[in-house]
């Protein structure tokens, strides 16, 4: 008897529903680092080039320096729930599995959490024109934590889900390690951030991400774990030149570099004499 091997069916990608009732999506990622970017995020899924990210702070969350990437020999951002803290980010929203997938993929090492609507708000310096284009998201998100709230502590559960409308993910380092001589923080990397910042909110945000961000040097670090050879003069070079960041812009580094020095020397200016040129 003649038998066929049936053909691979593909894979069906599930496209994430609507929020009832509006024109919005309900699945985003929180990005604070090399995500603020969007150029940055286009590499990994060319479908968000035009779709346009919401600026928002959480509260209760730091913003730092924590992930080693053994591919890369750096030092990536990273982040940890800290009570008293504030994270200033985007939410990039997403409209299939596919997509969150991708972002999985790239941020290996990293652990995908779901974050509290009620930490979450717009970033108060930032002007209301900002959120013209995102007005039915905020007001969305609004209602929800007010719903939320108003049902917090209820058994009826189905009404407590159906009201969790909005699913909000962050990725946070599965093992956090202050920046070594073998892994720099890396200015290639620095500078896509910056770049993030400046298309998302200006200066204003620069300022932000740059004083707010801990584990510059790791001396910033209050682990005794760490191991004294860590504990060196620098950890952060100057890369721009050979960049270590492969999913920066070269072309952009060299234009703005000077733009970019500007800010660091304004904002934290006790850092960045430590810089060095690679070996």
């Amino acid at each position: 008897n003649h038998t066929t091997t049936p053909k691979r069916q593909p894979r069906q990608i599930q496209t994430f529903i609507m929020v009832p009732n509006t024109n919005i999506g309900r699945t985003y990622l929180f990005g604070y680092g090399s995500l603020l970017c969007s150029k940055s995020r286009g590499i990994t899924c060319p479908e968000l080039s035009d779709r346009a990210a919401i600026p928002v702070m959480v509260n209760g969350l730091e913003r730092t320096w924590s992930k080693r990437s053994a591919k890369l020999g750096m030092t990536a951002m990273g982040i940890r729930f800290r009570e008293g803290s504030r994270c200033a980010g985007v939410l990039v929203p997403l409209a299939s599995s596919k997509e969150l997938e991708l972002f999985d993929h790239r941020e290996q090492g990293y652990q995908r959490h779901r974050l509290d609507l009620e930490s979450i708000e717009k970033i108060d310096f930032l002007p209301e024109e900002k959120y013209e284009e995102h007005d039915e998201f905020i007001q969305v998100l609004a209602q929800t934590q007010e719903d939320n709230s108003s049902l917090e502590g209820s058994s009826d559960e189905d009404s407590v889900s159906s009201l969790n409308e909005l699913d909000i993910w962050v990725y946070v380092p599965e093992k956090t390690m202050a920046p070594a001589k073998d892994f720099p923080i890396a200015q290639s990397y620095v500078d896509t951030i910056l770049r993030g910042c400046m298309d998302v909110g200006g200066e204003p945000l620069v300022e932000e991400f740059l004083t707010t961000t801990t584990g510059w040097h790791p001396e910033d670090w209050e682990d005794p774990h760490y191991a004294k050879s860590d504990r060196i003069a620098s950890v952060w070079i100057n890369d721009r030149s050979d960049p270590v960041y492969t999913r920066g812009d070269p072309n952009h580094f060299r234009k703005h570099g000077r733009t970019f020095d500007k800010f660091l020397t304004e904002y934290i200016s006790d850092y960045l004499p430590l810089r060095v040129d690679p070996q």
